[in-house]
């Protein structure tokens, strides 16, 4: 060290010469135990620099290593920074590509229900949300279209429903017959191979024969196959009744049961029927039919068989003729009609009842009233400037007629109930108008085909389409039986209608498919039942008039359903708020303020409490957690303008909680300054929430509810109540979340479902709080799927029962069934199960009706520069 020391010195103190490391630490432990042998004042000097440049260069290292670390933890941070930028832009970037699928799929709808169906499809598996759920159910359960069989590469010359609606045939101008398995539309499936009439050039008619066990097929010229479908899947050939003769034969025709053939022979020239019941051995019925003085070209039977229209040639000299075939072996001419205008007759069609039939020819098809045969009728200027030029079919039963669109993407059904005036009811679209179309003949099922070898299914009921469980039922008979209450009881087996005429029907809906009148409730006075409501147990039904008057009935034999109690409020106008506590034992009444009383003793109802005095009541409700919620009518402050309080015109009331249609005022805070007067509404567009869970106690709840248009009309809570949808006098529907009621918000934009309207929509909120219904002044029902609140979307087409303006709707305790009331009183129960349904099965379905996701080529269209995928994958 010495040594060090002294060349440390010499080097007038050179710090790359200083100890470090081993040697400056074993230096240091033999100065601090040297005894005598001191180090010099040169060596002393040395270690001691050594000592403090180590020092130094332990802070040097770790300020070094400290600035190191910020800039790594900067650097890091921004590589995180950068990170969740990136993932936001990207994410961005898909959510603004999922909304331009979804507005294409929109685009789509009405013209190519498969392109939409899989747009909305890639939506939803790309982002799922409730947006993209929400429109992806939209779309699958509001169109008709169900899907595409693939056949033959020809153009479809015929297709045909078996009887039973499970099996589909279609002929082909070239390869024949091919049948597909159609029970479940879906999910259809191909029956073993094309078949292919023997010596015969494709197929131009199909039929099916002897219920659902034969299938019968022609050519163009006349040779005739048979096939028994005993094994569907592997038909076999019954026999080859005729060959085909293309120098004698000018067309082949069947009978709607596949059992008489026509076949018109050029040589004669006549029209020859076959008895086909024996595959085997046909036939000849009777003498052939010389009408014309050439060949029959045009040929059609009406749906029962028992009628034939022909036509040959112009019709100036070959009218069309009407034929009575019952007796087939003597077809006797019973009709004939002969157009204004002359021309070629290109096809024959008759109505599903046989009462009209349409000559199509070269200006346009024409449509004739033949309800009496022997004086055909022309339909009209209306009939003929609706249907236009297009092509025209008929189900095969009731009034409907389908023509080819205008756009040519799909067909329009018609209701042809007054033949000279029928009106367009729905768009069938499939991305391109059929040729030949066939209707199930229930009249639900429609398949249609064209150039391009594709057989096109709809379905009239929609997937996911709510039905009723029957027809209309009830309606209060009398002239003034205007429908002003409707009560569904907890257990969704009692229905209960209160009307103009002071009446009550008490209806058994166990069987919702056969309701059963239990009674008619008399001894109302005044102008009608305003209110009614059943007790939780639903061993009690309250029913008040216009009078103030409540009666309670004892429903402890429902068969027999007996007067219990009844008293009079003292209150000048209708109670429109009846409502029972959770146990029973309370009833609520109101309508300018609550009145408690206590029903659950023997004797007359003692009255126990009140609240919200000389206030207009909207809707009590009692809502999940307990609490008992009322909405008050108007803002409460001053108003310079006010316009009277909307007169309700019917009260909604199930065991949780109350509608009213229309308002009506609980008491409230502040009291009015004269006791007995009504307080000042204020604002009447506007309404306020109240918690009267503890009468003495009630309180307003959150700020003062502005946004409706006009005065509001009417208002729904849900269950939980977190959502409040009200109706304002102009049909515009508000929703309001009060999930913290202390800061209710607006959502969304207002939905107006029926336009703007004197009679503003009712509405119901399901128990789910998922669903919206709003019933219209038409008749119509809409559901809206709340999953996006913000955002509602119609869930289905108008649920439409032939009832008359919708004045009452109810959500069943399970949220399955919906009662819709009509303005006399006829009720409506509707089955909403297969809409959950659908939502339980959204994706499988939407793929089975769509035949899969988005091809590759279809993916590099719509999302280029990204990578495939099927969005349809198991």
């Amino acid at each position: 060290m010495e040594q060090a020391a002294q060349e440390w010195a010499d080097a007038r103190r050179d710090p790359s010469l200083l100890y470090r490391g081993i040697r400056l630490q074993a230096a240091r432990e033999w100065a601090g135990h040297a005894d005598g042998d001191r180090p010099s004042t040169t060596a002393a000097a040395f270690l001691a620099a050594s000592v403090r440049n180590a020092r130094r260069s332990v802070r040097r290292r770790r300020a070094v290593i400290a600035v190191l670390a910020v800039l790594a933890l900067l650097a890091s941070g921004a590589a995180v920074v950068a990170l969740q930028q990136r993932s936001t832009a990207q994410e961005q970037q898909k959510v603004a590509t999922v909304r331009l699928l979804m507005a294409k799929a929109d685009a789509a709808m009405n013209s190519d229900p498969r392109s939409a169906l899989r747009l909305d499809i890639a939506a939803h598996r790309l982002h799922g949300d409730a947006d993209t759920y929400g429109s992806l159910q939209r779309v699958v359960s509001t169109t008709p279209y169900a899907g595409q069989l693939t056949g033959v590469d020809s153009e479809i010359r015929s297709v045909a429903y078996s009887p039973s609606g499970r099996y589909l045939a279609a002929g082909f101008q070239r390869g024949g017959v091919m049948l597909w398995d159609v029970n479940e539309p879906h999910q259809a499936r191909q029956l073993g191979e094309p078949l292919a009439i023997p010596d015969g050039d494709g197929a131009e008619k199909v039929v099916f024969s002897v219920r659902d066990s034969r299938l019968v097929a022609a050519d163009a010229k006349g040779a005739v196959a048979v096939w028994d479908l005993a094994d569907p899947q592997h038909p076999s050939l019954a026999g080859t009744p005729l060959a085909a003769d293309r120098a004698a034969s000018s067309g082949t025709w069947f009978s709607p049961d596949g059992a008489v053939l026509a076949r018109a022979v050029t040589a004669t020239p006549g029209l020859q029927l076959w008895d086909l019941k024996d595959p085997a051995q046909p036939q000849p019925i009777g003498p052939p039919l010389t009408a014309y003085p050439e060949p029959v070209d045009r040929l059609a039977f009406s749906p029962d068989g028992t009628m034939m229209a022909t036509a040959a040639g112009r019709t100036d000299k070959n009218p069309v003729l009407l034929w009575d075939v019952r007796q087939r072996e003597a077809p006797r001419q019973v009709g004939r009609i002969v157009p204004a205008q002359p021309y070629n007759v290109h096809s024959l069609t008759f109505s599903g009842d046989g009462r009209a039939l349409v000559v199509a020819g070269t200006f346009g098809p024409e449509l004739w009233d033949i309800g009496n045969p022997a004086e055909p009728r022309a339909a009209g200027a209306v009939a003929q400037n609706a249907i236009g030029w297009r092509t025209v079919f008929f189900a095969p039963t009731g009034a409907t007629m389908a023509t080819t669109d205008d756009q040519g993407v799909g067909l329009v059904l018609w209701d042809a109930t007054q033949i000279g005036r029928p009106r367009a009811v729905d768009l069938l679209a499939g991305g391109q108008s059929p040729s030949v179309v066939a209707f199930s003949p229930d009249g639900r099922r429609v398949a249609g085909g064209g150039g391009n070898g594709l057989v096109t299914l709809w379905n009239l009921d929609r997937v996911g389409q709510p039905r009723t469980f029957g027809p209309p039922f009830g309606g209060h008979q009398d002239e003034l039986g205007l429908l002003e209450s409707l009560a569904v009881s907890q257990d969704g087996k009692l229905l209960a209608t209160g009307s103009q005429d002071n009446t009550v029907d008490l209806w058994d809906t166990a069987d919702p498919a056969r309701p059963r009148l239990l009674a008619t409730l008399t001894g109302h006075t005044g102008q009608g039942v305003y209110s009614a409501a059943f007790s939780p147990d639903g061993r009690t039904l309250a029913t008040s008039d216009t009078e103030g008057t409540v009666i309670l009935w004892d429903l402890a034999d429902r068969e027999h359903p007996r007067r219990s109690e009844s008293w009079s409020l003292g209150s000048a106008g209708p109670t429109r708020i009846l409502m029972f506590s959770a146990d029973g034992k309370t009833l609520m009444t109101g309508d300018w303020g609550v009145v408690l009383w206590e029903v659950g003793t023997p004797g007359l109802p003692r009255q126990i409490g009140k609240a919200l005095q000389d206030m207009s009541l909207l809707g009590v409700w009692r809502v999940r957690d307990g609490r008992v919620l009322a909405l008050v009518h108007g803002s409460g402050a001053p108003a310079t303008t006010r316009s009277p309080v909307p007169r309700p015109t019917i009260t909604v009331s199930d065991s949780e909680g109350e509608l009213r249609l229309e308002p009506v005022d609980p008491t409230g805070i502040p009291p009015s300054p004269v006791p007995g007067v009504p307080e000042d509404p204020g604002d009447m567009n506007a309404v306020r929430l109240w918690d009267i869970t503890d009468p003495g106690r009630a309180h307003q709840v959150g700020p003062v509810l502005f946004g409706q248009g006009s005065e509001v009309g009417g208002v729904a809570m849900s269950p939980d109540g977190d959502l409040l949808a009200g109706v304002d006098g102009k049909g515009a529907v508000i929703l309001w979340d009060l999930t913290d009621p202390e800061r209710a918000r607006r959502i969304g934009d207002p939905l107006a479902p029926y336009g703007t309207s004197l009679t503003p929509p009712v509405v119901a909120v399901s128990p789910s709080g998922d669903i919206l219904a709003t019933g219209g002044p038409g008749g119509a029902v809409l559901l809206w799927d709340l999953g996006n609140r913000a955002q509602p979307r119609q869930l289905s087409v108008p649920l439409t029962s032939g009832t008359e303006s919708v004045k009452g709707l109810v959500f069943s305790t399970d949220g399955r069934t919906l009662t819709a009331a009509g303005a006399s009183g006829e009720l409506a129960l509707w089955d909403l199960r297969p809409a959950y349904d659908l939502r339980d099965h959204l994706d499988r379905t939407a793929c089975l009706v769509a035949g899969g996701g988005l091809d590759r080529e279809e993916w590099a269209r719509y999302l280029p520069g990204t990578d495939y995928r099927d969005t349809c994958a198991a």
